[in-house]
């Protein structure tokens, strides 16, 4: 799975927000963003995520075979067919474009 920049960026900006609250640090004293998150020893927000998704991942695994989320691991999407043609795109109604 692809990861979105500015996603992480947003996640990690929201944790670091909360630990300077519960550390009560204020913006004005200058404390750089490693130095908060070596004083909290919390893991940063990306290894939270891939902890969750490995272990979420294991439990769909181990579901039954005719549960819906086990049978999605199993879908293939053909990549190789591209983009449709333009004729194929639909136009959301409303104003047209300038």
């Amino acid at each position: 799975m692809q990861q979105k920049p500015g996603l992480f960026l947003t996640l990690t900006s929201k944790l670091l927000k909360c630990q300077r609250q519960l550390l009560q640090i204020s913006w004005q004293q200058f404390i750089r963003n490693d130095d908060v998150a070596a004083t909290t020893g919390l893991p940063s927000i990306l290894e939270v995520i891939r902890h969750h998704r490995s272990a979420l991942f294991g439990h769909v695994a181990r579901l039954q075979q005719d549960v819906p989320a086990h049978k999605a691991l199993h879908c293939h999407v053909d990549l190789s067919l591209g983009r449709p043609l333009n004729d194929q795109w639909k136009h959301r109604p409303g104003r047209p474009r300038e």
